[in-house]
């Protein structure tokens, strides 16, 4: 067990897992933040909104799974950022689409929760975040070797 924890890209897997949380969160509580001030209902305000808040964790996101993640890459931090950008916006496309479908489906199934927005939100956040590491790893940070 002590050398599989030894293993650079578990350990890279963990700090992914750990930024991916702290941008999760950053997204939730905008996302939450943008719901409940502006009291968005539509479609149109739920992208809106999930566009903004997935936004500002893409940002936390890069900065630093590119300071802690992988701090040993060489790649230019402007090619990096273009392609955790061009990663993210499909992924953004990915949880936005998943949540105008999911939210009414969530709200009927679970009403004592509200509108089902968050419960949406979960539930995307979770089938992108493979997404997210798998290409991030091998497209955007693939200067950093695999042990």
């Amino acid at each position: 067990m002590k050398k599989y924890l030894e293993n650079e890209e578990v350990k890279r897997i963990f700090k992914f897992a750990v930024v991916g949380l702290s941008g999760t969160a950053i997204d939730f509580a905008v996302l939450a933040f943008l719901i409940d001030y502006f009291a968005l209902v539509t479609k149109t305000d739920l992208i809106i909104a999930n566009s903004i808040s997935y936004s500002t964790g893409i940002i936390n996101n890069f900065y630093w799974n590119r300071r802690w993640t992988f701090p040993e890459t060489k790649h230019s931090i402007g090619k990096q950022f273009v392609q955790y950008a061009s990663v993210n916006l499909m992924g953004l496309v990915l949880d936005t689409g998943i949540m105008v479908v999911m939210t009414p489906v969530f709200a009927k199934l679970l009403p004592q929760f509200g509108s089902g927005v968050l419960i949406a939100k979960t539930f995307s956040t979770g089938c992108i975040a493979v997404w997210n590491f798998i290409v991030n790893r091998y497209w955007t940070f693939n200067d950093v070797g695999a042990e």
